[in-house]
């Protein structure tokens, strides 16, 4: 993850983190973080937004094409498997609910 300057285009930070195969949407900003789909196996990270430094990261299933929704208490991923809430504060997994219609075929 790469962060840069409106005014200028110089990069501000630049941050590693673990990924896989999955191609990423766009990141969800709120209250000074970053949330963001990642992981090696799945899962979801939080970054400060000024900084780059992980704030903590919750292992999810593994799925392309998503993006967190985030409010006021928690960080919201649909990944195939399940809809799941994340804790903004701890990266716990509030609740998920299994999604009983997928399958990886499309069908």
């Amino acid at each position: 993850m790469w962060a840069f300057d409106l005014v200028d285009g110089t990069q501000l930070f630049k941050t590693p983190f673990a990924s896989q195969w999955e191609h990423y949407l766009a990141p969800a900003f709120r209250n000074g973080f970053v949330y963001t789909n990642g992981g090696s196996f799945g899962g979801m990270y939080a970054f400060k937004a000024t900084t780059g430094v992980q704030k903590w990261f919750a292992n999810l299933g593994q799925y392309d094409l998503w993006s967190p929704a985030v409010d006021d208490q928690n960080a919201y991923a649909y990944t195939g498997y399940e809809f799941a809430a994340i804790d903004l504060l701890t990266g716990a997994r509030v609740f998920s609910i299994a999604d009983p219609t997928f399958n990886w075929s499309g069908s």
